[in-house]
C-alpha cells in the first residue's frame, strides 16, 4: 500500500481551533489527522488513530449511503446530511456532517452533534401538534388573534396626549369599533363555529358582530391589560351569535411575555348560560329544601360525617367488613363515634321532639344520644351506612333531653351525592299515637281470641264434662276398691299399691284435661317460645278425641321426617289448629259422608313450616270462599263469625299466612304457613 498522502503544512494547525469534529483521510480511506473536537466526539487519540482506516473511527456506511456520498463528491465536491455514528460513550448520536473533497486527493469529514437539538425540535413539533389538537379539540371556544395594529393605534392616541384611555373609550364607542376592525383573527376552532353559529373561518374575520355595545368595555379592558403586561384578564361577558342572539360566557385570556410583543393572543370563551341557569335552579332547589327542612312536621337533623367517614375508611383498610361485629368487639367504639358525628342543623320539629330549649343544645357532637334504645338505633344506622346503604329505617325509643322516651320511626337519607360531601340527614317521626293504637289493636285481638276460645269451650261443654267424668269415675271406683282392701284383716299391699297408682294416673289425666281447659279459658299475654307443630296437632286431636270418636271421624296426622318447629305463642297457635279441626268436624257431622276423615299434613321446607288440614266433607261454597275470614261472617246458624277471623289475625301476628280452598274431589282445605324457628 502506498504511503499516506502528506498534509499541507498549515492545515493541521487550522483544524485545532475548529468547533466541529474534523477528520482528514486520503483516497485509500486512511486516517491522516483529526482535531481535538473529533477526539472528544469519537473518544480516540489522534496519534494512535493515524494510519488506521477512517471507517474504524467514523463507522461503516451502507451501500446506498456510500453511493449517494460518492455521487455528490464527484459532482460538486461536497455532501451534507445527517448520519448516525457512535460517540465516545458508546451511544448512537445524530451528527450533522459535511464531507468535502480537497486538493491533492484529500477528504475532510466535519461533524457537529445535533442529537439534543433534534430531540428538542421533535419535542417542540410534538408540543405544537398537541397545542393545535387541543386548540381544535377542547370544548372551549378559542380565538387566535393578532392585536398589534390595535395596540399601535392606542399607543398613538396616548402619544397625542390622551392620558385616560378607559374614559376615552367610554366617550368614543365608534373609535372602539374601529379598533376592533384592526384586530386580525388568525384562526378559530370548531367549538367557536358551533357556539357562535358560524360555518367557516371567514365568518370570524370581523369580530365586531360578536360584541354587543354593552360588552365593549370588556374588549377595551382586555386590550389595555395586555398592553400593560398584566398576566391575564377574566370576566363574565355577554357576547352575540351569528343570528344576533346573546349569551353569557366566561371570557378569559392570558398575556404571556413571550407572545405579547408579537401581538398574538389566544382568547377562550366558555358558554356559562346553562351553568348559570343550573346554579340558579340549584339555589332555588336549596331554598325549597331549606323551607321543607324548616317547615316540615318531621324532626330533621343534618350531620357532618367527615370525621366518621375517615374512621370508616381506616376500618376498611384494616380489613373490617362487618361494623356490627367490630362494635361488639370494641364496646367503646360507639362513644368515640358520638364525638365524630356532628349535628350541624336541626329544624323546629326536632327541637320540639327532643324537648330542646334552643338549637345550640343539639349542635355539635351527638353526646345527647345516651339511652340504650337510642344507642341501638345509632348502631343500626351506622352499620347500614358503613355497608354502603343510602337509606335506613327502624323503630326505636328515642331518649329526649329531659330524660323521657318517645317511640320514633328513624330513617336516614344519605344518597351518594350527599355522602361525597360528608352530609347526612336523619328524620324522626313520633309514632307514640300509632304505638298506642297498635297496642289497643293487639289488646282487642287478644280479647277476640279469648272470646273465641271461651265460645269453643261453650260448644264443647258436654264433651269436656264427659272427658273429665271418665277419670273422676275411675278415681271413685278405684278408691272404693282401696277402701275395701284396707278393711280386710290382711291387706294385700301390692294390689293396693297398683290401685293407688291407677288412681294417680286418672288424677294426672283429669289434671291435664283441666289444664288444657284453663289454658283455653285464661286471658294470658302473648308469649313466644319454640313450638313443635306436630306435637301441638297431636295434643289438639287428643283434646277433641271424644267429639271425633262420637261423630266417627278418623284423623290421620302425617308429620314427615323433618322437625316442624316454629317460634310463637303455644296457646294461640293451638287455638288456630283447634278451630280449624273443630270446623272440619262440624262440617262432616252435617254431611252425609260415609267415611268421615280429616288429614293433617305437616312439612318443614326451607324457611317455612306448612300445616295442611283437609277434610272430605261438603267443602266451602264458592260464594263463601272469599268471606270465610271476614269478621262476623258465619255459615253456622248460631256461630259468632269470629273464629276464622281471629285465626287469621293470630297467624299474621306470627308472620305467617292462613288460606282456605275447596278440594277438587270435595271437601275443604285450610293451609297454615309459619316461619321456621331460628336456632
Amino acid at each position: 500500500m502506498p504511503d499516506p498522502t502528506p498534509l499541507p503544512p498549515l492545515l493541521p494547525s487550522l483544524l485545532q481551533g475548529l468547533n466541529d469534529a474534523v477528520v482528514l483521510y486520503d483516497e485509500a480511506g486512511r486516517l491522516l489527522a483529526l482535531n481535538p473536537a473529533a477526539e472528544r466526539l469519537y473518544g480516540i487519540v489522534a496519534d494512535a488513530a493515524q494510519g488506521r482506516m477512517a471507517t474504524d473511527v467514523l463507522g461503516p456506511q451502507d451501500e446506498a449511503a456510500r453511493k449517494e456520498i460518492d455521487g455528490a463528491l464527484a459532482g460538486g465536491g461536497v455532501w451534507r446530511g445527517d448520519v448516525h455514528r457512535r460517540g465516545a460513550e458508546g451511544t448512537m448520536l445524530i451528527l450533522e456532517v459535511s464531507i468535502s473533497r480537497l486538493d491533492g486527493g484529500l477528504f475532510m469529514d466535519a461533524a457537529r452533534d445535533v442529537t439534543a437539538a433534534r430531540a428538542t425540535l421533535a419535542t417542540l413539533e410534538d408540543v405544537s401538534v398537541r397545542n393545535t389538537n387541543l386548540f381544535h379539540a377542547l370544548a372551549v371556544s378559542f380565538w387566535d388573534m393578532d392585536f398589534r395594529a390595535a395596540a399601535m393605534a392606542v399607543r398613538q392616541k396616548m402619544a397625542e396626549g390622551v392620558t385616560d384611555m378607559a374614559a376615552y373609550f367610554a366617550a368614543n364607542p365608534d373609535y372602539v369599533r374601529w379598533l376592533q376592525r384592526q384586530v386580525r383573527v388568525i384562526a378559530v376552532n370548531q367549538r367557536t363555529m358551533e357556539l357562535f353559529g358560524g360555518r367557516e373561518q371567514s365568518d370570524f374575520a370581523d369580530i365586531r358582530p360578536y360584541w354587543p355595545d354593552e360588552s365593549l368595555v370588556h374588549f377595551t379592558t382586555g386590550l389595555l391589560r395586555g398592553m400593560r403586561r398584566d398576566p391575564s384578564y377574566v370576566a363574565e361577558v355577554r357576547l352575540a351569535r351569528v343570528d344576533g342572539t346573546t349569551f353569557e360566557c366566561l371570557f378569559t385570556t392570558a398575556f404571556p411575555s413571550e407572545t405579547v410583543p408579537s401581538g398574538r393572543v389566544i382568547i377562550g370563551v366558555i358558554d356559562i348560560d346553562d351553568q348559570k341557569k343550573a346554579l340558579a335552579e340549584l339555589a332555588r332547589s336549596e331554598n325549597r329544601l331549606r323551607m321543607l327542612f324548616e317547615a316540615s312536621g318531621v324532626a330533621f337533623f343534618r350531620f357532618d360525617t367527615a370525621a366518621i367517614n375517615r374512621t370508616y375508611a381506616a376500618l376498611r383498610e384494616q380489613g373490617v367488613v362487618d361494623l356490627g361485629a367490630h362494635i361488639d368487639q370494641n364496646p367503646d367504639f360507639l362513644e368515640q363515634a358520638k364525638s365524630e358525628i356532628l349535628c350541624v342543623d336541626a329544624n323546629a320539629s326536632a327541637l320540639t321532639l327532643m324537648r330542646a330549649t334552643s338549637k345550640d343544645a343539639l349542635l355539635g357532637p351527638i353526646r345527647w344520644v345516651t339511652t340504650p334504645h337510642h344507642m341501638r338505633g345509632l348502631r343500626e344506622s351506622m352499620t347500614a351506612s358503613f355497608g354502603g346503604h343510602s337509606t335506613y329505617q327502624g323503630e326505636h325509643l328515642i331518649g329526649r333531653l329531659d330524660g323521657s322516651l318517645v317511640p320514633c320511626l328513624w330513617f336516614n337519607v344519605v344518597p351518594p351525592e350527599l355522602r361525597s360531601q360528608n352530609i347526612a340527614y336523619v328524620g324522626l317521626i313520633d309514632i307514640s299515637r300509632q304505638e298506642a293504637a297498635r297496642s289497643a289493636m293487639q289488646a282487642m285481638q287478644a280479647e277476640l281470641a279469648h272470646a273465641a276460645r271461651v265460645a269453643i269451650l261453650g260448644e264443647l261443654t258436654a264433651s269436656l264434662a264427659h272427658e273429665v267424668a271418665q277419670p273422676l269415675s275411675a278415681i271413685s271406683s278405684r278408691g272404693e276398691a282401696v277402701k275395701r282392701w284396707l278393711s280386710r284383716d290382711v291387706v294385700d299391699v301390692p294390689v293396693v299399691r297398683d290401685l293407688v297408682g291407677k288412681i294417680m294416673d286418672s288424677v294426672d289425666r283429669a289434671t291435664a284435661i283441666v289444664s288444657r281447659i284453663r289454658d283455653m279459658a285464661v286471658r294470658a299475654p302473648f308469649q313466644t317460645e319454640p313450638v313443635d307443630i306436630a306435637k301441638l296437632a297431636r295434643d289438639t286431636v287428643a283434646f277433641l278425641s271424644h267429639e271425633l270418636e262420637h261423630a266417627r271421624v278418623a284423623v290421620c296426622i302425617d308429620a314427615g321426617k323433618a322437625p316442624c318447629v316454629v317460634e310463637g305463642d303455644r296457646v294461640q297457635l293451638q287455638q288456630v289448629v283447634f278451630n280449624i279441626l273443630l270446623n272440619a268436624h262440624q262440617a262432616l257431622v252435617q254431611s252425609d259422608t260415609a267415611d268421615r276423615a280429616i288429614t293433617v299434613t305437616l312439612r318443614a321446607d326451607g324457611d317455612w313450616v306448612t300445616a295442611t288440614i283437609d277434610d272430605n266433607g261438603p267443602g266451602i261454597p264458592s260464594g263463601d270462599l272469599e268471606r270465610v275470614f271476614e269478621s262476623f261472617h258465619s255459615t253456622k246458624s248460631h256461630g259468632m263469625g269470629i273464629g276464622l277471623s281471629v285465626c287469621r289475625s293470630i297467624v299474621q301476628r306470627h308472620g305467617g299466612q292462613l288460606s282456605a280452598s275447596s278440594l277438587p274431589a270435595g271437601g275443604a282445605r285450610f293451609q297454615i304457613r309459619l316461619p321456621v324457628a331460628v336456632d
